[in-house]
């Protein structure tokens, strides 16, 4: 599974971007399916009015070619941002999107 987030690299938006989604998302069990974050921002910038259509493009093409794109350029999360107790990840490099069966 993936999610386009807002990410504004801010720690007080990304707070409390990361901790909704968490919230909906929890699970203590390493064998739980992930949900991958990923963000248009690291690759174009942030285009204001049109980010969210940026973001909804770009996610797009990922399902149609059926990648889970990294984020460029990622290095580790904020020391206040935590994903733990979670199943969201950050894809560290591309990945193949996942094949559903049900």
């Amino acid at each position: 599974d993936y999610i386009e987030t807002h990410g504004m690299s801010s720690l007080l938006a990304d707070s409390a971007e990361l901790a909704a989604l968490g919230a909906g998302l929890r699970s203590e069990d390493d064998n739980a399916d992930v949900t991958y974050l990923g963000n248009v921002k690291p690759c174009i910038g942030h285009t204001e009015v049109v980010s969210g259509l940026a973001a909804l493009v770009k996610t797009a093409q990922a399902m149609r070619h059926g990648v889970i794109p990294a984020i460029p350029g990622f290095g580790q999360l904020h020391r206040d941002l935590s994903l733990k107790g979670t199943r969201l990840r950050i894809a560290e490099r591309n990945l193949p999107w996942p094949e559903r069966t049900d």
